[in-house]
């Protein structure tokens, strides 16, 4: 069986749903929103509708349950206290601070495991460039590629040990530099990539 996610910003849902046939990939149940694989907040782009609006436009075949307690979007409302409104700063948030969205990575992680328990074998996962970017890039070595992880300076990590970038994912030495390099690179608009992936 497979399952699906996908962030909750209205244009990766529909990306999801025109992307996704429900039959051929034997999908049992609606899409799972999470706000876990949003896009990097840092602009007016970035920022969600109200989950009523969401469930009203896409409701029969989204499940937005699990952002309930969330009417408005926590995220941008995060932002703009730490940073104030657009005006006021008009500079990267998120990206500038990218710890922050490695640990929205790790807690969508633990959302798999719990797919994991209930036996789905195939879990599809509509996300967003910069988001999976730093998913396969967050704590490894930005010279082994042509490439860096993207970002900015990071004015906003509030952390005591800035240094202490923990891997979201761990490249096996056995699958080669080609198959890192393939997941690493950037992502063209709604670009295909499957992985296997062994949770610890």
């Amino acid at each position: 069986n497979s399952s699906k996610a996908t962030s909750p910003m209205t244009r990766c849902v529909q990306t999801a749903r025109l992307c996704f046939d429900k039959e051929s990939h034997m999908i049992t149940e609606k899409y799972v929103a999470l706000e876990e694989l949003r896009e990097t907040v840092n602009y007016q782009c970035d920022i969600r509708r109200t989950t009523s609006e969401l469930k009203e436009e896409f409701g029969a075949s989204v499940d937005f349950s699990r952002m309930d307690n969330d009417e408005e979007d926590p995220l941008w409302q995060y932002w703009i206290e730490r940073c104030g409104s657009e005006e006021e700063h008009t500079m990267h948030r998120e990206s500038a601070s990218l710890y922050k969205c490695a640990d929205r990575a790790r807690k969508f992680f633990e959302w798999v495991v719990e797919k994991k328990a209930d036996t789905e074998e195939e879990i599809i996962v509509s996300s967003h460039s910069a988001f999976l970017r730093c998913v396969f890039n967050y704590g490894h070595t930005q010279e082994k590629f042509e490439y860096h992880m993207g970002g900015s300076e990071q004015v906003f990590d509030d952390r005591e040990d800035k240094t202490n970038n923990v891997k979201v994912v761990q490249y096996l030495p056995e699958d080669g530099d080609a198959f890192e390099e393939y997941m690493r690179r950037d992502y063209e608009n709604c670009e295909l990539r499957s992985a296997v992936l062994e949770i610890l």
